[in-house]
């Protein structure tokens, strides 16, 4: 009886050994290999949720730079006068001219240019008059309230000894384009 229990010790220990490769290799290997490709799916997801934190972030700094450009615009569009407003401009500009107390020597508007939102309207002009009224005349023209840019200026001394400068002036007024069409 003996033998037999030795025997049956080996037969158990045989099963047994069987059972628990055959475990290892059915369930536990295939197991751990899902459970490692989880983790990597699980990692795939919180790099993709990290990133989207950053574009979210970004998605709201572009909200707001929209969102002021378009304040921007809506400023601009309300202070910038229409086409048939531009002779206004000119009124104002050559009252600034007076103001300073330059002389107004030439004043020719140009054709103007259209862009894609809005016109350009070039302006040559030639004033006479000491420094400091050049000066005031320029500072008038800044504080118009619709764009005006100054795109060059010449100044020369004329040929007299007097302190009377002539100055040659090119300006832009800018105004809302008549073919747009919001």
């Amino acid at each position: 009886m003996k033998d037999f229990l030795q025997s049956g010790t080996w037969a158990i220990t045989l099963v047994l050994a069987a059972v628990g490769a055959g475990y290892l290799y059915f369930g536990f290997l295939p197991a751990r290999a899902h459970i490692d490709e989880l983790r990597r799916e699980l990692a795939q997801k919180k790099a993709y949720l990290a990133e989207q934190q950053g574009v979210k972030v970004s998605l709201q700094i572009a909200e707001e730079k929209l969102r002021e450009t378009g304040e921007y615009v809506d400023h601009w569009k309300e202070n910038t006068p229409q086409p048939r407003d531009v002779s206004r401009m000119f009124a104002k500009i050559t009252a600034s001219v007076r103001a300073s107390g330059a002389s107004l020597d030439k004043f020719d508007p140009l054709a103007p240019l259209d862009y894609e939102s809005l016109q350009k309207v070039p302006i040559h002009m030639a004033v006479r008059g000491s420094f400091p009224q050049i000066h005031e005349l320029l500072r008038s023209l800044e504080r118009l309230p619709s764009t005006v840019w100054v795109e060059g200026m010449k100044i020369e001394s004329t040929s007299d000894k007097s302190k009377v400068l002539v100055s040659e002036i090119n300006l832009a007024v800018f105004a809302v384009n008549p073919e747009i069409s919001d």
